[in-house]
């Protein structure tokens, strides 16, 4: 797993959701870099996720553990730690 990030990685991320759910489960969002590879985006407070991504996004608390075991399982290798986005960055979206 190799995290993209300025600062160290917390303990706990906070983390994008679509509103959709598989199985029961709350879906991560992914973007997909310039380079085509998949990542996930994590925020290592609320008021980074919420300045990013509006204050109406939907999103989780998570073990970075948990997340990694879950960017293993749908091939994602790159976490972005607080990315600057653009405000119309939506899921799938490029970063």
């Amino acid at each position: 797993m190799e995290y993209v990030a300025s600062r160290e990685i917390p303990p706990v991320v906070y983390v994008p959701i679509s509103g959709e759910e598989s199985e029961g489960r709350a879906q991560i969002e992914l973007r997909r870099l310039q380079t085509g590879q998949l990542a996930i985006t994590a925020f290592s407070a609320l008021d980074r996720l919420q300045s990013e991504l509006g204050s109406a996004q939907p999103w989780l608390l998570v073990r970075i553990a948990d997340l990694e075991r879950q960017a293993a399982n749908r091939d994602v290798s790159r976490v972005l730690l607080d990315p600057r986005l653009s405000r119309s960055a939506t899921s799938g979206g490029t970063a």
